[in-house]
Formats: structure tokens, C-alpha cells, sequence
């Protein structure tokens, strides 16, 4: 924001300026303008913008375990209705990142086990931590049966 309002400043003082000098003038002036000068605002403005972007969003990271205690490796974590989604590492964890500021769905899903929704607010700058205990599902899976038959 600060770096907007010193890049309209310094456009509207060109103009204010260009509004009470001739084009001779003007054209000296802006021959002493050097490009490194314009070089170093290029980065400045680059930076600060690149700043607040990396401000603008929020992470997402927990351990997710059995009910008997050990680690769910594998483990797939959806964020509901977003694009966000990621699976947990050998030791149960996980972690989104760059996740927008807003209020989301966290789905956690492994076979076996009873699918988990839980409620989770993601603030600019911050981490969310979410740990979750799978309980083994007591659905069974239905029957496959393959044949195997050769076509002549």
C-alpha cells in the first residue's frame, strides 16, 4: 500500500511539473534523471510488493493419528471447496501452505477408516494447527470379482 502511494506521488508531481514547464525544460530534467535511479525504485517497488504478498496468506499443519495412537501415513487432507490438498508424510504430518484467509473445511480421508471433517480459520500470517484421530470404519467394502477369459 505504502509503495502505491509514493509511485502516484512521484507520477503526479511529473505531471504537476510537467503542467508548469515547457518541453524544454522537461526534457532536461528528466535527461539528469538517471536509470540507476529508476533501476533502484524498480527493485524497491519489487520488493515491497512481493512483501506483501507473502503477508497476504496463511498455513495449515497438524498430525493426524489412528485411534490406537500411531502415526497415518498417507493420509489425504482436503480443504473443502478449494483447490488445497496434500497427503500426510510417514510420521502422520502435514502442512498447506500459501492458503488465502478465510474459514474452510478440513476433510481427512484414509481407507479403513471414518472419513473427519473439522471447521479451521486460516489468518494472514499465521498457522493453523489441526490434529486429527482417525477411528477405524466399520462399513465393509463390497466384494470384486474378476474373471479372466480369453477372446478368440
Amino acid at each position: 500500500m505504502l509503495v502505491k502511494l509514493i509511485l502516484i506521488y512521484i507520477f503526479a508531481s511529473f505531471l504537476f511539473r510537467m503542467n508548469k514547464n515547457s518541453t524544454n525544460q522537461i526534457y532536461d530534467q528528466m535527461k539528469y534523471f538517471s536509470l540507476k535511479a529508476l533501476h533502484f525504485l524498480f527493485i524497491f517497488s519489487f520488493f515491497f510488493i512481493t512483501v506483501s504478498f507473502a503477508q497476504q496468506h496463511g498455513k495449515i499443519n497438524g498430525r493426524i493419528t489412528t485411534s490406537d495412537g500411531k502415526a497415518a501415513s498417507e493420509v489425504n487432507i482436503i480443504l473443502k471447496d478449494s483447490k488445497y490438498s496434500t497427503f500426510t508424510n510417514e510420521d502422520g504430518y502435514f502442512e498447506l501452505s500459501r492458503i488465502r484467509e478465510n474459514n474452510y473445511t478440513l476433510l481427512v480421508s484414509l481407507t479403513g477408516y471414518e472419513t473427519s471433517e473439522q471447521q479451521v480459520t486460516v489468518e494472514n500470517g499465521k498457522t493453523a494447527t489441526v490434529n486429527v484421530v482417525l477411528n477405524v470404519s466399520n462399513k465393509e467394502l463390497e466384494e470384486v470379482v474378476i474373471n479372466n477369459r480369453k477372446s478368440l
